[in-house]
């Protein structure tokens, strides 16, 4: 599969810019849940909100969000971000509260976040079909907590270049191969 960037299960390459990122997909185990497994393993990848991203082609766009590049919030009683396919900023610190006064803030959710995502689309039909029943509403972020709930968790320094890219891309979009090397997909994204 030819693609412009790949995620191997614990690494997300590109190889335009030469550069590869620490990369993470899926849940760790449940320390309170002794039969618990650790989802972030290929063989998990169509556990819902628990293992990681199904393999397959994804394409994502380079435009970036208009209004200050944040992601719109569609619900700020229970936090919930409207998805979209543009580069994001994550609302954070005073653009995490509600605007009306005594208003919910959203900072300790959104934080699971980090502060930039891109939505991920299958790109073909063995993608979107991988799973049975199927699994969607896939981004790349930049937290930095060792896990997602199938996103892809990837180093903070992506959307630093991403970004870059943006400004002379004219919003093209970009293909993602997921191919596991490896059984787990674990990369180190794990900032104590």
């Amino acid at each position: 599969m030819l693609t412009d960037l790949e995620y191997d299960g614990t690494r997300l390459h590109w190889p335009s810019n030469g550069k590869t990122y620490k990369a993470t997909s899926g849940l760790p185990a449940d320390p309170s849940k002794p039969a618990d497994p650790d989802w972030r393993q290929s063989q998990y990848s169509c556990v819902k909100d628990h293992g990681p991203v199904p393999e397959g082609t994804y394409t994502f766009s380079t435009a970036v969000e208009a209004k200050k590049g944040l992601v719109h919030v569609s619900d700020w009683s229970t936090c919930t971000l409207s998805p979209g396919a543009p580069i994001q900023k994550i609302p954070r610190g005073a653009d995490a509260q509600e605007p009306r006064a005594g208003g919910q803030n959203c900072e300790p959710y959104w934080a699971n976040w980090g502060t930039n995502r891109v939505r991920l689309e299958p790109k073909d039909s063995k993608t979107r079909l991988a799973c049975n029943p199927g699994r969607s509403g896939f981004y790349l972020h930049d937290s930095t907590k060792g896990y997602s709930h199938g996103c892809i968790e990837v180093e903070p320094r992506f959307f630093t270049d991403l970004y870059a890219f943006a400004k002379t891309s004219k919003g093209k979009r970009l293909s993602l191969g997921v191919i596991y090397r490896r059984q787990v997909t674990q990369g180190g994204t794990k900032v104590p």
